[in-house]
């Protein structure tokens, strides 16, 4: 309540340390929490190595989310240095525990040849399978794969039909594709 605000005055310092008391009982959710405290400063100094500490920790217990979150560290040197094999290790591990994000994460990887050879058909599944899940970068990112060739014939159809349901989850790039492709449709894009 008090992060939010929600019937109370928000009170990010009060937060954390409600946060913090839960997660020295224990709490994994409340660990979580305490991470993203430190990591962006909310309530307490900003501090992004203690928040990888933490999140290590967790994903050491088995945490998908924490997982998930060392994985983005390592991805772009968050509070340790840039190792993007460890990153799609670690993305992997949490996939396999079903966190979509992290199938989005593998489908990126893939896509880019980050942590692992660059291979495109094996990107178009990874996102696929997000995607199905109602992962909305996923969806946006098929709509990519579609709108330019990736992985896949190119199908300008598909690609406004994963828009369009990235945008209906309120992903704001998805929202951007759905407008451009109607102002293109109106001929408007010669006047903007």
């Amino acid at each position: 309540m008090h992060l939010r605000g929600l019937g109370v005055k928000q009170n990010w310092k009060k937060a954390f340390k409600i946060y913090s008391k839960v997660a020295n009982e224990g709490s994994i959710r409340a660990s979580e929490f305490v991470t993203m405290f430190y990591e962006f400063g909310f309530g307490v100094e900003k501090n992004v190595k203690k928040a990888f500490e933490l999140c290590s920790k967790s994903a050491e217990e088995g945490y998908l989310v924490g997982q998930h979150f060392v994985g983005n560290c390592h991805q772009n040197g968050i509070g340790t240095t840039i190792d993007h094999s460890g990153s799609f290790r670690l993305f992997m591990k949490s996939t396999l525990s079903g966190n979509i994000k992290a199938m989005n994460n593998i489908g990126l990887g893939y896509s880019n040849g980050r942590g692992v050879g660059k291979d495109l058909k094996e990107a178009f599944k990874w996102f696929l399978k997000a995607a199905e899940k109602e992962c909305y970068f996923a969806q946006y990112n098929l709509g990519l794969c579609h709108e330019n060739c990736k992985g896949i014939d190119k199908d300008e159809v598909k690609a406004f039909e994963w828009f369009k349901k990235s945008a209906e989850n309120e992903y704001i790039f998805g929202q951007y594709k759905i407008g451009k492709s109607f102002i293109k449709d109106m001929g408007l894009e010669k006047i903007l």
